[in-house]
């Protein structure tokens, strides 16, 4: 079982290990089968989960999200951790640019 830890005196408490989302388009799961997985890594103590808006062509988040629309109970079972402001620079977008 993995353990948690507690980063601040006021937490919030993660699990020791994270479990990355970045390239969870390119799985080719169904949103039943994203559910299960989450729960199998949940029931290892696995509870805090990462994610960015850009990961997967900003499609990540979404289907991480329909998979936890089928059961909305294990969201208060983990947490999220997330980035923004990260600007994906490619032929899909073409009119962004990198600040520095």
């Amino acid at each position: 079982m993995v353990s948690k830890m507690t980063i601040a005196p006021q937490g919030p408490e993660l699990s020791e290990l994270v479990q990355g989302y970045w390239r969870l388009a390119e799985w080719g799961m169904t949103a039943k089968n994203r559910l299960s997985f989450l729960k199998q890594h949940i029931d290892l103590g696995i509870t805090t989960v990462d994610h960015a808006d850009i990961y997967g062509g900003y499609q990540c988040e979404s289907l991480f999200g329909e998979a936890l629309k089928l059961e909305p109970s294990i969201r208060e079972q983990i947490e999220i951790v997330t980035k923004c402001n990260i600007m994906r620079c490619d032929a899909q977008y073409p009119t962004r640019r990198i600040n520095h």
